[in-house]
């Protein structure tokens, strides 16, 4: 139901901007659920957007959580929707995000995961506001909790 992905997407924004967020674990965990299909893509895909969108430090956070999940999108369906979120917000981000090797013979053809791939292959970096705002939130969290978290921001 969508009023339990927005509250789902709520809860992740709310641990990234208290630097709460492990995006290693959340990654393996959303990885496993998608493959063994306990989770549909495209509710994955709306509840991250939704997270991402929160604020500027949980879109960079759902943009690493995206990366992380990368090579699963070839064995999920739908998978071209988790790069086509991850090309968006590495571009409102200014980053570039490598292909995996597993997805890089995926890229010829039209599918939606094939034109997604090739569009996210194409991006160069550039400074973003967005991106300069993500990494304020970040050293007030460092500033906040210590220089212990500073690794995991």
């Amino acid at each position: 139901r969508r009023e339990y992905r927005t509250i789902a997407a709520e809860a992740i924004a709310l641990l990234a901007e208290r630097g709460m967020l492990d995006t290693a674990a959340f990654s393996a965990e959303l990885s496993w659920l998608l493959t063994q299909k306990h989770l549909m893509t495209n509710r994955a895909v709306e509840t991250l957007a939704d997270a991402a969108s929160i604020s500027p430090l949980a879109g960079w956070r759902i943009l690493q959580i995206l990366a992380e999940i990368l090579p699963v999108a070839g064995e999920v369906n739908r998978g071209g929707s988790l790069v086509q979120l991850a090309g968006q917000l590495a571009e409102e981000y200014g980053v570039t995000i490598e292909i995996p090797k597993v997805l890089r013979p995926k890229m010829k053809g039209s599918t939606v995961l094939a034109k997604s791939l090739r569009a996210l292959d194409t991006l160069q970096p550039h400074p973003t506001e967005l991106a300069e705002q993500a990494r304020s939130q970040a050293r007030e969290i460092v500033t906040k909790n210590g220089a212990g978290h500073a690794e995991k921001l």
